[in-house]
């Protein structure tokens, strides 16, 4: 008999309660108690190591995301490059073509 149903069955038998009553009241007492609900040290520790190795990978994802990144706006940084210089020599060439016709 755990402690508190102890104490429960001394203050039901020092109350006048009958012996059989006391302890079937403290036996019911006791059933209820159910303690399989609680989280354990152990269950703690297991989860911080989940949330651990979940964080890891997030941060793995950003990184490979932010490489991603990095090599996509350099390819578009050179695409810009190379419509800028085209757009340039047209424009010359325009210009060009106008001031011989005039």
């Amino acid at each position: 008999m755990s402690i508190i149903v102890a104490e429960l069955y001394d203050a039901l038998r020092a109350a006048g309660v009958d012996d059989d009553k006391a302890k079937a009241a403290a036996a019911a007492v006791a059933a209820t108690r159910d303690l399989s609900g609680l989280v354990t040290k152990t269950d703690l520790a297991e989860l911080h190591t989940d949330i651990m190795a979940d964080l890891a990978e997030i941060k793995t994802g950003f990184v490979r995301l932010e490489g991603a990144s990095k090599a996509d706006l350099s390819a578009l940084r050179a695409d810009l490059m190379q419509w800028t210089v085209g757009v340039l020599i047209a424009m010359t060439a325009i210009f060009g073509v106008i001031v011989k016709l005039l």
